[in-house]
């Protein structure tokens, strides 16, 4: 009966002593009655997008429940003690309950898995959790205390944003290295099993994530004081957005798993380097500089760098078989891409707002292109003989504020034409290009 506008649950539904689901989303329910407590073998409630203010003693009855959705309610205060009897529970959802509060309850919950405390904002003290915890997401503008979190070594997902605090203090400001933020109840040496990290708003200068080696995907966002980055060399995922004195990004030896990069709006962001087996560190991004290795990025399908207004070549070294989706959009004083002739099973390729960009080296070779975005720094007839190009004809051309010998191709901000029909515009302007130009144009 999800979506109902009912404001009270039907008596008729209470009586069903033999219900295992119940779903009431986006109805207009005030209060869950204590009658509730009839329904013995609930197994799975959805109460999300009510306005409830609270729930009912006779919740932690419900001795077979094992999953509780309640987001983006009004629920206040702390939740009933009873409810720490509810010893199948193994997923609670509060999410977008800004004023809820966790009861110290939440430890004598057993089979607990999943606890969403996403934008709880009035939730100032983590209370100690369950061991058997495999994913927490927790945001809180008001916490002030976390406890220790190394009992934790079942957790899977960990999504904490705007920083955990050192043990017993009440500032939100971090301290410059991993061990305080160990200390705030985090020892990442112990949580073993981790396999996604997603952190933002952190206050920390240096995160440092090597010993986890069941580490898949890993998102760090909006830390504003971030100077450098290190994770193991298994890895399958990383995203990087909104570190602005970000510099360097390190990790052992060769990212063998790694599907997907992307460094985005970290303006101080100017080394990327590798631990080689004699112990010294390979460059791969130094003086503006950056180049794609081979033998260090063997499964990369994705690479994105957006706005890094450090970046001033790429270079692509070896044939990266996999990679399908090149970005380089926003990063100002890039002057020169190559050689991606080697990009065989290149899919799409972005390169928009890039004013210095004066040279693509190999992008008349890209057979398998299916999209090309291009920006405000002018034609593409700088960088490819369109006579003799291998971009396919029916390839997808999005193009930006198009300016100088293309702005009468065009005149809109944004338009979408494929490669053939642009090598026609291109060819039926005689005057702006060489002789043979001129001459196949008299022949068509």
């Amino acid at each position: 009966m999800a979506s109902t506008k009912i404001k009270e649950l039907p008596k008729s539904i209470l009586n069903r002593a033999l219900l295992l689901e119940l779903d009431f989303s986006f109805a207009e329910i005030i209060e869950l009655p204590e009658s509730i407590g009839n329904l013995k073998m609930l197994k799975v409630i959805w109460v999300g997008h009510n306005p409830i203010k609270k729930f009912p003693h006779a919740l932690g009855t419900l001795k077979n429940l094992e999953e509780l959705h309640a987001p983006d309610c009004k629920l206040e205060g702390e939740i009933p003690t009873k409810m720490g009897e509810l010893s199948m529970l193994r997923i609670l959802v509060l999410r977008f309950n800004e004023r809820v509060i966790l009861s110290r309850i939440i430890v004598t919950l057993p089979v607990l898995q999943m606890l969403d405390l996403n934008t709880c904002s009035e939730i100032q003290e983590l209370p100690e959790l369950p061991s058997s915890l495999t994913c927490l997401l927790l945001e809180s503008l008001s916490l002030q205390f976390v406890p220790d979190l190394s009992n934790l070594t079942n957790l899977v997902r960990l999504v904490p944003s705007d920083g955990f605090l050192v043990r017993g203090t009440t500032s939100l400001t971090q301290t410059c290295d991993m061990r305080c933020f160990s200390s705030a109840g985090l020892p990442i040496s112990k949580l073993k099993n981790l396999s996604i990290f997603r952190l933002s708003r952190s206050e920390l200068k240096e995160i440092k994530l090597d010993g986890l080696y069941e580490l898949a995907i890993l998102s760090v966002s909006d830390c504003e004081l971030l100077e450098r980055l290190s994770f193991p060399s298994n890895i399958n995922e990383i995203s990087v957005i909104g570190c602005p004195k970000l510099v360097e990004i390190h990790f052992p030896g060769a990212l063998e798993s790694l599907g997907r990069l992307g460094i985005e709006r970290c303006e101080s962001f100017e080394r990327l380097s590798s631990l080689l087996e004699q112990g010294c560190d390979e460059l791969t991004f130094c003086g503006g500089r950056l180049s794609l290795l081979l033998r260090t990025f063997k499964k990369l399908k994705e690479f994105s760098v957006l706005e890094c207004p450090k970046l001033v070549e790429i270079r692509v070294v070896g044939s990266p078989e996999l990679l399908e989706i090149f970005s380089v959009d926003g990063c100002l004083v890039l002057e020169r891409v190559g050689d991606l002739s080697n990009l065989k099973n290149l899919e799409s390729l972005s390169m928009r707002e890039c004013g210095a960009l004066r040279a693509v080296e190999g992008l008349d070779q890209l057979e398998g292109l299916c999209r090309l975005l291009v920006g405000d720094y002018g034609s593409l007839e700088r960088w490819i003989d369109v006579l003799s190009v291998k971009i396919p004809d029916e390839c997808e051309m999005l193009i930006w504020d198009c300016r100088g010998s293309l702005s009468d191709l065009c005149p809109r901000k944004i338009e979408c034409i494929s490669f053939n029909r642009y090598r026609e515009r291109i060819l039926l302007r005689p005057n702006q290009h060489p002789w043979y130009y001129r001459l196949l144009c008299c022949l068509l």
